[in-house]
């Protein structure tokens, strides 16, 4: 719910329908730094390394739904966006 809050709030815009976060959306867009290293590395609890993979995720599902871009020419935009936001966040 925060996230969401957070996502409307910095976007002012909202996505035409609800969202679903898919386990291949949520996989697809991975954290490295927080997915591959060894548990004896990480200073991050699980709870902040879940939060931060799944708003990573939800915030790509958020921009694909509500910017109308061309995946293929544009990711640099969306991908720009997703940083700027995780940062903000």
């Amino acid at each position: 719910q925060k996230m969401m809050f957070f996502l409307k709030d910095h976007l002012k815009k909202n996505p035409p329908h609800q969202l679903l976060i898919e386990k291949k959306t949520y996989d697809r867009n991975p954290i490295y730094e927080l997915k591959y290293l060894p548990n004896k590395l990480h200073p991050f609890t699980d709870q902040f390394k879940w939060e931060a993979e799944f708003f990573n995720a939800l915030s790509s599902e958020y921009l694909a739904q509500t910017l109308s871009l061309n995946q293929n020419k544009d990711y640099w935009l969306s991908e720009g966006l997703k940083v700027y936001l995780f940062i903000q966040y």
